[in-house]
């Protein structure tokens, strides 16, 4: 066995490269839970780069900005849309370039693209597997087309037990299947150090009664997300209830269709959407609770991050 083999690092051996391929371009909950395990890797045993994909008619890769920022290696591949193979061979040069050990995956395009590409350098790949939303038709085409991709990885890891029992289902081995729960770095906010603090900065900003539950979700606005039910049960919620503000963090193609579901509701004064955020310890800070009505998740940050503040 090689020195890389055996991981372990004494004068004179080189670390193990290992390269993270993610589709994704903003700085979500994935894109957090890479960087900083690279950021607390053991740099004498393990080397870490990053590569992300460059859509059409985008100018900044949050992700890769952020890599950046963390003194990560990271590269940009264009991609002509979902269904471009061209990026295999960029991929395959990054592979070479930066002498990688062990290819992770991370999305369909990553997973489908990063095999092909590794496969014909021999280099073992290992797919994170977070969940899936099959939010329409296109979407579930990917993620079958994904699903069909994990087999031929070399590994692959679940972010929670429930994950892991899906793709147990469809086939995967389980000697090559493990399950790593995910973690969160919780900074208390550099700004705002008490909930009284932070409740008064978002009381002024959006106009919220000093005494009013405040209530806080946050995710994609798709319809796997469920909003729509927490909208029914707010407006069942204030029939005894009235002083409650719900805050809903993101974006997505359900935005419009939420709003005119909260109209109809009546909770034009309940209910406030601010978009995505990339200060939620504002939020989680002054919130009395938080609320995921998803109907399908992994293991979302935003539940450890509440979970690590205390609150649920």
């Amino acid at each position: 066995m090689s020195n890389k083999e055996t991981g372990m690092e004494s004068k004179g051996l080189t670390p193990i490269n290992v390269l993270h391929l993610i589709g994704s371009s903003f700085f979500g909950g994935p894109e957090k839970q890479i960087l900083e395990h690279l950021k607390i890797l053991d740099k004498e045993r393990f080397r870490g780069v990053v590569a992300s994909f460059k859509e059409p008619n985008t100018t900044f890769n949050e992700f890769l900005g952020k890599a950046s920022d963390y003194s990560i290696n990271n590269y940009s591949i264009e991609v002509q849309g979902p269904l471009d193979f061209s990026p295999v061979e960029k991929i395959r040069d990054i592979l070479v370039r930066e002498s990688i050990d062990l290819l992770c995956v991370h999305g369909y395009k990553s997973v489908v693209l990063g095999n092909i590409a590794a496969k014909k350098l021999n280099i073992p790949v290992l797919a994170f597997s977070r969940g899936y939303t099959t939010e329409n038709l296109k979407v579930a085409f990917y993620e079958w087309l994904e699903r069909r991709f994990l087999l031929k990885s070399s590994g692959i890891v679940s972010v929670s037990n429930g994950q892991k029992s899906k793709l147990l289902s469809l086939g995967v081995n389980p000697k090559n299947h493990w399950v790593v729960l995910n973690g969160v770095h919780v900074e208390k906010s550099s700004i705002l150090t008490e909930k009284s603090e932070a409740r008064k900065k978002l009381s002024e900003q959006f106009d919220i009664p000093k005494n009013n539950h405040l209530i806080i979700t946050a995710g994609r606005l798709s319809p796997e997300k469920g909003h729509r039910f927490l909208l029914d049960a707010i407006a069942e919620l204030v029939k005894s209830i009235d002083n409650i503000s719900l805050i809903i963090c993101g974006d997505g193609q359900c935005k419009q269709e939420l709003k005119t579901q909260v109209k109809q509701l009546g909770l034009e004064s309940n209910i406030i959407f601010v978009g995505f955020r990339r200060d939620m310890e504002i939020y989680y800070d002054a919130m009395d609770f938080f609320v995921l009505p998803s109907l399908t998740e992994g293991l979302p940050n935003v539940i450890l991050e509440s979970f690590a503040r205390s609150k649920a």
